[in-house]
């Protein structure tokens, strides 16, 4: 053999030696129903302590009565199998046990992604807290993000209730600056809050997007109070009345609140903080008002109000980027609690009186 040809073999074998193996995806499931292939485990909680640590937890349809806690990345997957497509967790016998606080209350969570090391992905679970068990005060989560990343995906959250303290979907910011995605979900049949997104803790990225929320008897749909949320094309139905009683509440200086539908509720879009932008949404059957405004400098732009009591209310708050809405078919009047300095552009149909100074005069 040639030296040249010698020297080409040699690297060819370190080129093998030294290229690492690609490292399988460790895949198991929770129940039977993928076979004797897959590593199986009885509970969603087992499989996520088992060594090597999952990347994925395929989870068959079923009951799962346990409170999961997830500190590591890994993608929990509720899968379809023979015509059934529901994996779910209940609360276990004895009830519910409170496992965090949430502002200095004890909180049960039953799915609880704590500080994890790297993405956690929820998709096709569902999780119901009838017969919690708890006090009322304690507050009961479907599902807590505490300081962590990742995405949930078409989740169901339901009966959290009980406590007057019940929320579907909590997220809460920390020193990892995490950022999570809430779509194509659905929360019901909770007495608190069906989102509720804050960075008191932290910095957080909230992105809600795409999900249904019906808050009949609950303080507020969606709530963001951390740094530049996103909300968009939710469908959001009550609450009709409560501390907030608005199928949004968003208390922040920047972020998105556009393309939602809201109805049913006290209020529409509820607006504490400055800049805000809050645009092309729709909201209707209202019994109070549509927008209520507490800043000075949000973006309130091309919403569409109908069947409301109040189109928008100032809150005697002197903002000028309110413009280019629709208000029609209202009770009384279309802009209420408007400062005189106010400069402001709407199109108004069916309205008795298009404004109003209000209280702002005394």
């Amino acid at each position: 053999m040639s030296p040249i040809k010698s020297r080409l073999l040699l690297s060819a074998v370190l080129f093998l030696v030294y290229v690492p193996l690609a490292s399988a995806t460790v895949t198991y499931q929770v129940g039977i129903c993928l076979g004797p292939a897959v590593t199986s485990f009885g509970t969603i909680s087992a499989a996520l302590a088992a060594t090597p640590a999952p990347k994925v937890v395929k989870v068959c349809p079923g009951p799962y009565p346990e409170q999961v806690v997830i500190t590591n990345p890994v993608t929990l997957e509720g899968i379809s199998v023979n015509g059934s497509d529901q994996a779910l967790i209940v609360v276990p016998s004895g009830g519910l046990n409170t496992n965090t606080t949430f502002l200095v209350e004890p909180a049960a969570a039953q799915i609880f992604v704590n500080n994890a090391t790297g993405p956690v992905n929820i998709t096709n679970i569902a999780v119901d807290g009838d017969g919690n068990g708890l006090s009322p005060g304690d507050y009961v989560i479907g599902v807590l993000y505490l300081n962590s990343s990742g995405k949930v995906d078409r989740l169901e959250t339901r009966y959290q209730t009980g406590t007057d303290r019940g929320i579907g979907v909590l997220l809460e910011g920390g020193s990892a600056t995490p950022a999570v995605t809430i779509e194509n979900s659905n929360m019901h049949d909770f007495d608190d809050y069906g989102i509720y997104a804050e960075s008191f803790s932290g910095p957080l990225t909230a992105q809600v997007e795409g999900n249904t929320v019906i808050a009949s008897h609950a303080e507020a749909g969606i709530s963001v109070f951390e740094s530049a949320p996103t909300v968009s094309h939710n469908f959001v139905s009550g609450p009709s009345s409560g501390l907030f009683g608005a199928g949004i509440v968003v208390a922040q200086n920047s972020g998105s609140i556009s393309e939602n539908t809201i109805t049913g509720s006290e209020l529409g879009i509820l607006i504490y903080g400055g800049g805000v932008s809050v645009t092309s949404n729709k909201i209707y059957d209202i019994s109070v008002d549509g927008i209520d405004l507490h800043s000075t400098s949000a973006t309130v732009q091309g919403n569409t109000i109908t069947q409301a009591h109040d189109g928008i209310n100032f809150e005697c708050f002197v903002d000028d980027n309110v413009s280019s809405n629709t208000i029609s078919v209202i009770h009384s009047t279309g802009l209420i609690n408007v400062p005189a300095a106010v400069v402001t552009s709407n199109t108004f149909y069916d309205v008795p009186a298009v404004s109003s100074v209000g209280s702002c005069a005394d």
